[in-house]
């Protein structure tokens, strides 16, 4: 925030704003009539002092559905490794 500034500087304020002022874990600038939930495509992690992509998604997801598409890798994982130690 503090190294921008005009528009780019009022959006990150506003999205400090939302964070600090709710108990949400996720906010967005987006327009809430047309996006009523917060939607992300990747998901980064901080290491020092930047951040890296962990996760690239195929498509924008609400964070419930990011957990569901995580469950399902997950269990598509979990059936993939189990059935290649039956094989082996």
């Amino acid at each position: 925030m503090q190294c921008s500034e005009g528009a780019e500087r009022d959006r990150y304020v506003n999205i400090y704003m939302d964070l600090i002022s709710t108990k949400k874990k996720l906010v967005h600038d987006q327009d809430d009539y047309f996006f009523p939930e917060p939607t992300f495509y990747r998901v980064k992690k901080f290491v020092g002092n930047h951040a890296e992509v962990i996760d690239e998604l195929p498509r924008n997801m609400t964070y419930k559905e990011y957990l569901k598409y995580k469950e399902s890798t997950y269990e598509n994982k979990k059936d993939t490794e189990k059935d290649s130690m039956e094989l082996g």
